[in-house]
C-alpha cells in the first residue's frame, strides 16, 4: 500500500516553537510572582499543556488552569500572526508532498486555535488539523494521530507520523504506524533510538517525500550521523 497521508507534530517539529512556549509560560507565571524558569519549562516539553499548566497553577499563581491557558494561549497567537517559526525546511517538504498529492495534516498537543495559524500560514500544504482540546487522552496515547487519519479518510496503514519528543514517537509506534523522529538534541536521540523501527532525521531538511515513501515501506532510516 503508498503512503497516502503524513501525520505532524506541531511543536519542535514544523515550527521551532517551544523556546515561544517557553516565554509566554515564564511570562504568565511571573503576572502571578510565580518563578517558572526555563528548565521548568523544557522538562514539560512534549507533555499536554495542561499538565504544565497545572504544575505553574500549583507553584501558586492565582489563576485557575483555563485562566492560565487562555492567557498563553492569547500571548502565543499574536506572535504567530506576525510570523510563524517554520523550522528549516518543514515547508518545503509539505510544498512537495501536496505535489506528489499526499495529504498532510498536524496532529498537536497544542490548541486547534494556534494549530490552524499555521495551516493558515502554510499556503494550502496542511489539508486538517487536530488539537489537543479536542482530545480525551494526550500523547502518549495515539489519539490524536489515529484521530488525524481518521478524518483524512485514511487507515493507520496509510499514514506516516512525523514527531520530535519521545512522547509523541511513542504515540506514533502505539499508534501502529511507521514513525520518522526529528530529535532536537543527542539525548532526545538516544532516547527515541531504543524504540522499535523509528526513522530518524536531524531536520525536515533532510526529508523529501521519497525518504518517507521509504520509512513507509518498511524501511529504517537513520541520518542523525
Amino acid at each position: 500500500m503508498s503512503l497516502a497521508g503524513v501525520v505532524f507534530d506541531l511543536d519542535g517539529t514544523l515550527i521551532d516553537s517551544e523556546p515561544l512556549w517557553a516565554r509566554v509560560e515564564i511570562s504568565v507565571a511571573a503576572s502571578g510572582g510565580v518563578e517558572w524558569t526555563i528548565d521548568d519549562a523544557f522538562s514539560f516539553f512534549g507533555r499536554p499543556l495542561r499538565e504544565t499548566t497545572q504544575a505553574i497553577v500549583d507553584r501558586g499563581l492565582d489563576l485557575t488552569v483555563d485562566e492560565a491557558i487562555a492567557r498563553m494561549i492569547d500571548e502565543l497567537a499574536a506572535i504567530y500572526e506576525t510570523s510563524v517559526p517554520w523550522l528549516p525546511g518543514a515547508r518545503e517538504l509539505l510544498c512537495d508532498l501536496r505535489d506528489d498529492d499526499v495529504a498532510a495534516a498536524i496532529g498537536t498537543q497544542s490548541f486547534r486555535r494556534l494549530a490552524e495559524l499555521v495551516q493558515e500560514d502554510a499556503d494550502g500544504t496542511i489539508r486538517l488539523v487536530v488539537g489537543g482540546d479536542e482530545l480525551r487522552r494526550g500523547k502518549p496515547d495515539p489519539e490524536v494521530f489515529l484521530t488525524a487519519t481518521e478524518r483524512l479518510g485514511l487507515e493507520p496503514a496509510d499514514i506516516i507520523v512525523v514527531e520530535d519528543s519521545p512522547t509523541g514517537v511513542q504515540a506514533g509506534v502505539a499508534a501502529g504506524v511507521p514513525v520518522l523522529a526529528v530529535p532536537p538534541t543527542d539525548d532526545v536521540y538516544r532516547v527515541v533510538a531504543e524504540l522499535p523501527g523509528v526513522s530518524i532525521a536531524r531536520g525536515l531538511d533532510q526529508v523529501t517525500p521519497a525518504t518517507l515513501r521509504d520509512i513507509h515501506a518498511g524501511g529504517r532510516v537513520d541520518l542523525w550521523t
